[in-house]
């Protein structure tokens, strides 16, 4: 009996950083169950870019005061409505999943926050 993939997609937030430990946790452990994972990610956390500057700030207990400071800014300056950056990620991720074969592949969604609806909407 053949049996398909297990691929396990995960929709972040838009605010990765905040939820990099549990986002990287997920993936250890669903990796540990022998599953494909495909990461729906805007951007890369900044712990993963600078991990340097992240410690520095961490020392003086500073990061997540600013990480909070510069993404409430950001969502400012780009002054796009938070639908328009959902769509924007939903018409990205179905790019990529048109490339899969959907006969030897198991599709699990999981998302958090506006991630959630990224994944609410492409399933």
């Amino acid at each position: 009996m053949y049996m398909k993939r297990n691929m396990m997609l995960i929709c972040g937030r838009e605010n990765l950083s905040a939820d990099a430990v549990f986002h990287e946790r997920l993936v250890a452990y669903l990796k540990s169950l022998h599953c494909e994972v495909l990461d729906e990610l805007s951007e890369q956390p900044i712990e993963v870019r600078f991990p340097a500057l992240v410690k520095f700030l961490k020392r003086f207990r500073l990061f997540h005061l600013l990480r909070s400071a510069l993404f409430r800014l950001r969502m400012i300056l780009y002054s796009t409505p938070h639908r328009k950056l959902v769509e924007n990620r939903i018409r990205n991720l179905r790019r990529t999943l048109q490339k899969i074969d959907w006969d030897q592949v198991d599709l699990y969604l999981f998302g958090r926050s506006a991630g959630a609806v990224v994944a609410s909407r492409i399933s």
